[in-house]
């Protein structure tokens, strides 16, 4: 994999969610009819008889029953296709009980199961619930109550419900001339097929006397016996228990740095600023798992991990960064690799983040949900990027003073599903742009897929070549060709893939011409340290920038950090443009720069829609334009291009589009050579990659 390091501590980035709850009463009102009352009949009126005058008792005022204690929920019993009977042992003070039916652990608002939140149900022990799903999971808590008040509610109870058995219809009566059918389920099992007794045929004797046909008698179907289908290993923990450690039952990874407790019936962390990470040990799991937690705090970070062990220092690791921003990584080898982020989810308190890889050899596929439902993928795109065994569990980032939290753990082995077979359909709308001399831009609408789209392969036919060659993958809608050459032609086409390796059709056509003229190139694929003798830096350069996984990085962030190509000589006329590998304030290019002035034009990109045209000139920094129209996004290309003297007519580019420009009437920097820069906030790690530059015009 392409994979760079990236921290994973956010702590600029706070995210909070909270939930209003509201109470309903139900006030009936009605009208009372006034009927005519009958006129009593007068009585003689009694001598009143003299009646002793009772001593008052005293009657003590009784002492309130306190709240009742929670109940202790047991094991579900008649469990049916479309119900089961909740089952609690009963509290000494509780006069009657509140049944809660979900279909997640975390019980959020929108998984309750219709009329089973806060259901009344009476003094009693047990309750049957009906009208669910077959084969589906579901979880029962109980609360009692009395005058005085409602006691926490009990633990946690799972149950699945059983899945249908289809069960064949005899054809009632038998003839002797057709073959019953039985009638077919929905179920496609095979069936026996009901056969009756063929009815014997008369024969005469010599009597004459006729001998009785004797009644044909069927030969009863027998029933299929079902084959039961084993309940997935799954464990779970609430962890409603004593403030102090995990307990027994899990086992630190070597990544994490402290320690997960519990405190107040929750996880967290027992220092903050660093990575905790814990898995469940107690039990051994298939490579196709999952696990799942419920948020109690929004911040960066809580999340899940699968796949871990105590030996290598390997998993799988999904987590929610903001309330639209979630992400899965790989933790390998004491570093930590971006493989998905996903923003178009809101996520919030009482949510549930599920993270699930099913695979045990290339193509590995990792996918986090959203209270069930698959929000993010990531498909493995060689052996190298596996890793086998290990177990479900969870993890905590906590910035200083968040105290986030997490709850409502659960993991297992996940369910064998259907394969697969359906493909993605066409990927829609390609289009090629040559940017400079040796880079063409691609972008394409996306595709769809019943499961979901996990990538896309790009493929490319050079010039005089009869035939398309795939040259990359892509997991967005853009792809960058880079290492091309100059004013050379260029065809591509796109088809899409998912997790079971089904392929769309090809997209259609799209080609680009290269420009020609002078230009240099950097990918930056060598070795980790100083960029190397083709670059200087300017005065400006607080520090340095430095190659860090065939990326260019900061050796020291927060501060400013450039390097312009000095082993060619440019004209005046000129353009620089660099890949942005994450977005943040801010990665960008500058043009015009010297080693001797403290001058030149600067283009960055500070945040997804916001981007800007600045001159450094003799220590300080003027902004000249800005713009917020555009959506960026990592992967983009930024380009700055300079043309002219007294005026400068400046463009800033996105992959190879204008969208942003300024005529410069009183700066008129001159000469100089096109380079890069970064400013990296703490803990940010910005980078940028596939860097070019060269004269103007791009023709």
């Amino acid at each position: 994999m392409t994979a760079k390091p990236f921290f994973l501590g956010m702590s600029r980035l706070i995210a909070m969610a909270c939930f209003a709850a509201a109470a309903w009463g139900l006030i009936v009102e009605g009208n009372l009819s006034a009927a005519p009352k009958p006129r009593p009949t007068p009585t003689p009126t009694p001598t009143a008889t003299p009646t002793a005058t009772a001593t008052a008792t005293f009657t003590p005022t009784p002492t309130p029953s306190p709240a009742p204690a929670a109940p202790s929920a047991s094991p579900a019993t008649n469990v049916t296709i479309t119900g089961f009977t909740a089952n609690w042992d009963t509290v000494s003070n509780a006069t009657s009980y509140n049944l809660d039916v979900a279909k997640a652990r975390s019980f959020a608002p929108a998984q309750f199961v219709s009329g089973y939140q806060d259901l009344p149900v009476g003094n009693v022990n047990s309750w049957p619930v009906t009208g669910l799903r077959p084969g589906t999971r579901y979880y029962y808590r109980v609360r009692a109550r009395n005058d005085t008040g409602v006691s926490p509610s009990s633990n946690v109870i799972t149950v699945d419900t059983s899945s249908p058995t289809p069960t064949p219809t005899a054809t009632a009566t038998a003839t002797a001339t057709a073959t019953a059918t039985p009638t077919a389920t929905a179920t496609p099992t095979a069936t026996a097929t009901f056969t009756p007794t063929p009815t014997a045929t008369a024969t005469a004797t010599a009597t004459a006397t006729p001998t009785a046909t004797p009644t044909a008698t069927p030969t009863p179907t027998p029933t299929p016996t079902p084959t039961a289908t084993p309940t997935p290993l799954f464990a779970a923990d609430d962890f409603n228990r004593a403030d102090g450690g995990l307990g027994a039952n899990w086992t630190r990874p070597l990544a994490s740095e402290n320690n997960l407790l519990i405190v107040n019936n929750q996880v967290g962390v027992d220092f903050e600023e660093s990575h905790n990470y814990a898995f469940w040990s107690a039990d051994s799991f298939s490579e196709d798992q999952y696990s799942q937690i419920t948020i109690t705090k929004m911040g960066s970070w809580p999340g899940v991990i699968v796949r871990a062990d105590g030996i290598l220092d390997r998993f799988y690791l999904g987590i929610l960064v903001g309330p639209n921003d979630y992400r899965i990584y790989a933790r390998w080898d004491g570093a930590y690799y971006l493989l998905a982020t996903g923003t178009t989810e809101t996520w919030q308190v009482g949510d549930v983040l599920r993270l699930g890889v099913i695979g045990s050899a290339h193509p590995v596929t990792v996918t986090l949900y959203h209270n069930g439902n698959a929000v993010l993928s990531w498909t493995s795109s060689s052996q190298a990027e596996v890793k086998n065994g290990g177990s479900p569990g969870i993890g905590i980032f906590s910035p200083i003073g968040q105290a986030l939290t997490l709850d409502n753990w659960e993991g297992g082995n996940l369910a064998p599903v259907a394969p697969d077979t359906q493909p993605p359909s066409v990927p829609g709308n390609l289009v090629a742009t040559a940017i400079g001399v040796s880079q063409v831009h691609l972008s394409w609408t996306a595709s769809t897929d019943n499961v979901g789209v996990t990538g896309y392969l790009v493929e490319r036919q050079d010039p005089g070549s009869p035939s398309f060659v795939q040259v990359g993958t892509s997991t967005g809608t853009s792809y960058n060709d880079t290492g091309l050459v100059a004013g050379s032609a260029y065809s591509y086409r796109v088809r899409a893939t998912d997790a079971a390796q089904n392929l769309s059709q090809y997209s259609g056509l799209a080609s680009a011409t290269t420009q020609a003229g002078i230009a240099a190139s950097d990918n930056f694929n060598r070795a980790d340290g100083f960029l190397g003798a083709n670059w200087t830096k300017p005065l400006a350069s607080q520090n340095n920038l430095v190659i860090v996984n065939n990326q260019v990085g900061v050796n020291v962030e927060a501060s400013h950090n450039y390097a312009f190509w000095s082993t060619n000589s440019f004209s005046q006329d000129q353009y620089s443009q660099v890949r942005i590998s994450n977005l943040g304030p801010w990665n960008g290019v500058i043009i015009r720069a010297q080693p001797l002035i403290d001058r030149f034009y600067l283009a960055f990109v500070f945040g997804a829609n916001d981007y800007e045209i600045y001159v450094r000139k003799d220590g300080a920094y003027s902004l000249l334009s800005r713009g917020t129209t555009e959506t960026w996004s990592a992967g983009d290309i930024i380009g700055l291009e300079a043309a002219g003297l007294n005026p400068v007519q400046l463009t800033l580019l996105r992959n190879g589009n204008p969208v942003l420009t300024y005529t410069d009437t009183t700066e008129n920097l001159f000469g100089g050579s096109p380079g890069i820069g970064i400013y990296s906030p703490p803990g940010d790690h910005l980078e940028i990659d596939d860097w070019e530059g060269g004269n103007l015009p791009r023709n």
